[in-house]
């Protein structure tokens, strides 16, 4: 495996670079707690690598400049954006991911069994039964890149459509409250307070500083 295809490939949180941890407090906050022997479920981090993979390998920025050539991005009209908008959802729809992707993601979600839920860091994403609903979940998430809100917010912060890729997490989609002698332990590690995501058997897949 050639070392752009390495970074691309799905990998649980301990095996994740710590550069890349860095980059998302969720994951950089999980990853303490870990650090700390605090119980965590199994957490799969598809790397932003692989989402910028997957528009380089399938030549998407151009296609994308293509599909919104009339928007002027730096002053968009909503009504070019609407009408671009659903074409661009359409052709990251119809984008095949890598097969070798896809082998590294099943491979990586396998000791996962029942429900997971797929989200970016942050955010609360989806659940899916696992398997390929799970990697349409995944396909789903690079697709709300390009909701109208989305492109709009890009093109205000950035004046530009390039996209900043953002990892993936895939973890057990199970829940329930988290207990309070836990979170009280979360808080002491993490020297804030925190909302913790925990599955059924009491292991947390997820944080959220309010």
């Amino acid at each position: 495996m050639n070392a752009d295809a390495s970074a691309a490939t799905p990998m649980t949180l301990a095996r994740t670079p710590v550069q890349l941890l860095a980059t998302e407090p969720e994951l950089a906050d999980l990853a303490r707690l870990a650090d700390a022997g605090v119980p965590l479920g199994t957490l799969i981090v598809v790397p932003a690598a692989a989402e910028e993979r997957f528009y380089r390998w399938n030549n998407l920025p151009e296609r994308l400049l293509e599909v919104f050539s009339a928007v002027d991005v730096a002053d968009p009209d909503e009504d070019d954006l609407e009408e671009a908008v659903p074409e661009a959802r359409e052709l990251i729809r119809q984008t095949y991911l890598l097969d070798e992707f896809i082998d590294d993601f099943y491979g990586a979600i396998a000791e996962l069994h029942g429900a997971v839920r797929v989200r970016r860091p942050g955010e609360d994403g989806v659940q899916a039964s696992g398997g390929r609903p799970a990697l349409m979940a995944l396909k789903a998430l690079y697709q709300d890149d390009w909701t109208v809100e989305a492109v709009a917010r890009r093109l205000q912060r950035t004046a530009t459509l390039a996209l900043d890729a953002r990892p993936v997490l895939v973890h057990d989609g199970s829940s329930a409250p988290a207990p309070d002698a836990l979170t009280q332990r979360a808080r002491d590690v993490l020297g804030a307070a925190v909302e913790l995501r925990t599955t059924a058997e009491g292991r947390i897949v997820g944080v959220r500083r309010p």
